[in-house]
């Protein structure tokens, strides 16, 4: 399941915040070529992985990996389709991204990772840590459902959230975010800043996103969230009109070591309430039951 670490986007290429530098590489992993970013942190602590949403390039955290305390070391990646991790030749599951997940790892010389999934990501991070265990020391989830057979709280925000033109029309973001994410944006959409420039854009991403949406098709983790023994915080925002905070305490209640966190906001929390996110995120990681 090994392969070689490529780097033709070199750390001459960095996506800059304020306070943080990454380094981009392209890596094969599991049959993939991920475009993925790093920053270092302290050695004595495992990486933070960051798991985006549906067509979000790993630029749109930056807020978020700007504001998180710089011992914690950060591995984030394109998925497959999107940005610039080209689209694999057929559709994924999530149990495959998982296992490329621990490959990416594996390359990376770290035994183990804290993983932090968000929206979709937090789908593919609850499944990171069942079929990866021994890779996924704890576990973050934000903003995410254990089911892709979930009404929305909302179905008009959904429904907004899936329309094409999220994608291809540069100002669908903002002129929208109010009904989408909910939150401090229902009064201040421009709080995303350039949110919108870091989502997949052009027809030629439309296959790529289908992809995302048919790993989550069927997909589910009742039948094993019980089996989690990771130290687990699952946060919710409290005004999220796509993801019922109901979703959060149901995932809280069956994972064993489990703790839940709302927050007075919307779907996107990690990135209007940043600082907050990124303290309770350290404070959970250092923490050493974690919960």
């Amino acid at each position: 399941m090994t392969h070689a670490l490529a780097t033709d986007m070199a750390s001459t290429n960095p996506t800059r915040g304020p306070g943080t530098a990454l380094r981009i590489e392209m890596i094969d992993a599991n049959g993939m070529r991920l475009r993925t970013g790093f920053r270092a942190g302290a050695p004595e602590r495992p990486p933070l992985i960051l798991l985006n949403g549906i067509g979000a390039k790993l630029e749109a955290l930056s807020l978020f990996i700007d504001a998180l305390n710089p011992e914690i070391g950060v591995i984030i990646f394109d998925i497959p389709g999107v940005g610039g991790s080209p689209r694999p030749s057929q559709p994924f599951r999530m149990a495959d991204l998982a296992e490329t997940m621990a490959d990416l790892l594996d390359q990376c010389g770290h035994p183990q990772a804290d993983v932090f999934g968000v929206s979709w990501g937090g789908a593919l991070a609850q499944q990171f840590a069942y079929t990866c265990p021994d890779h996924c020391r704890r576990l973050i989830l934000g903003s995410t459902a254990p089911s892709s057979m979930t009404i929305p709280r909302r179905p008009m925000a959904m429904m907004t959230m899936m329309n094409p033109m999220r994608f291809a029309q540069k100002d669908f973001v903002a002129n929208n975010a109010m009904r989408m994410y909910g939150g401090q944006l229902r009064d201040n959409p421009e709080v995303l800043g350039g949110l919108g420039d870091h989502l997949a854009g052009g027809t030629e991403s439309v296959g790529a996103i289908m992809f995302q949406m048919m790993a989550l098709m069927g997909w589910t983790s009742l039948h094993f969230l019980h089996r989690l023994q990771q130290p687990t915080l699952v946060i919710a925002g409290t005004d999220d009109p796509i993801v019922s905070p109901s979703h959060a305490r149901t995932i809280a209640n069956r994972i064993p070591k489990a703790r839940l966190e709302l927050v007075d906001c919307g779907h996107l929390f990690v990135l209007t309430l940043a600082d907050q996110i990124a303290a309770m995120v350290d404070d959970f990681l250092r923490a050493e039951d974690g919960v």
